[in-house]
């Protein structure tokens, strides 16, 4: 069905995401001729890469950015930035309720002067 790999997978026995990963890398390794199909890993570094680009191998290191503490970081950057916004919403509503309530309290006052 539609979705299932991108939401319906937590509802699905242990091993089901791996059987549907290992059957779509069969079907592109049988569909896909094999001079124009790299199967990598990017703990190969650029090696494999560069061979089956035909191109030279950098000069600098290969980025392994996937890595845990990358990864727990990006999260922690992705949390501050959604949830930022919170605190200054709640610093607005109060100034202008300051202000609002001030300026009615002023009002109020002139009026009975």
């Amino acid at each position: 069905a539609p979705f299932e790999l991108t939401h319906g997978w937590r509802t699905k026995p242990d091993g089901w995401l791996a059987q549907q990963y290992h059957a779509h890398t069969a079907l592109v390794e049988k569909t896909v001729p094999a001079d124009k199909l790299l199967t990598f890993n990017v703990k190969q570094g650029w090696a494999p890469l560069c061979a089956f680009l035909k191109k030279e191998i950098p000069d600098v290191p290969f980025p392994f950015v996937n890595d845990s503490a990358n990864m727990r970081m990006m999260k922690t950057i992705l949390l501050v930035v959604v949830y930022s916004w919170i605190p200054s919403v709640l610093l607005l509503a109060l100034c202008l309720l300051r202000c609002c309530s001030g300026r009615n309290a002023r009002q109020s006052k002139s009026k009975r002067s």
